[in-house]
């Protein structure tokens, strides 16, 4: 058994923002079920497990990587704030109609005002719907669908509470109906897209890569 080397591990990273773009651009010829991609595809980046360790965290904690990963944020809208008034029945923290993905003409840093650590983008709080009592962060999104609804597994059982809520609030066009969890994915994809290509740049740059 060998470790993996920092350019190993990039490699690996530019794969993962090639997952990405296709899935994306496939999004927006209208193949909506490629949320599902987008949700593995930034599990495998960020979500660390007793069995499995994160790609960006085990970039991050590379013996040969010279980039200080505590100057770096991503884009983020600006998250819920954790307590709110009982009086407020929903609010959600991303874009209805959602953002458009276009890999060439794109202002991230206009689009995404707010840019947080990594730790902020994967725990802050985006949706709350009376249909359910939790408060969902992009982190529960993500991994329902990665997780429970045919991204990486398949779960026998979904709460019906979580699964009512995800699909609270539609956007209807001339061509498709898109649910609110559909759209707090997609915009978490292109949100991650464009921090982690820009992240991946620094760390090849800072390390002669």
């Amino acid at each position: 058994m060998s470790n993996r080397t920092l350019q190993n591990l990039i490699k690996l990273g530019e794969e993962q923002l090639g997952y990405l773009r296709n899935s994306l651009n496939q999004i927006e010829k209208g193949d909506y079920f490629e949320v599902k991609r987008v949700a593995s595809t930034i599990r495998t980046l960020i979500h660390d497990t007793n069995m499995s360790h994160s790609l960006i965290n085990q970039i991050n904690n590379h013996s040969a990587n010279l980039f200080d990963k505590e100057c770096f944020f991503f884009a983020n809208g600006q998250p819920l704030k954790g307590t709110l008034a009982e009086s407020l029945y929903a609010e959600i923290r991303c874009r209805v109609p959602r953002i458009q993905f276009d890999e060439y003409n794109f202002n991230a840093k206009e689009v995404f005002r707010t840019w947080n650590t990594l730790e902020d983008w994967w725990e802050g709080l985006l949706f709350k719907n009376p249909t359910c009592e939790k408060f969902f962060s992009r982190k529960d999104v993500i991994l329902h669908f990665a997780n429970k609804e045919g991204g990486s597994h398949v779960d026998p059982n979904i709460p019906l509470t979580e699964q009512d809520a995800l699909n609270s609030i539609k956007e209807i066009n001339d061509l498709s109906e898109t649910t609110i969890g559909y759209i707090m994915v997609i915009e978490s994809g292109i949100s991650m897209y464009y921090s982690f290509k820009n992240y991946l740049d620094k760390v090849k740059e800072v390390n002669n890569i």
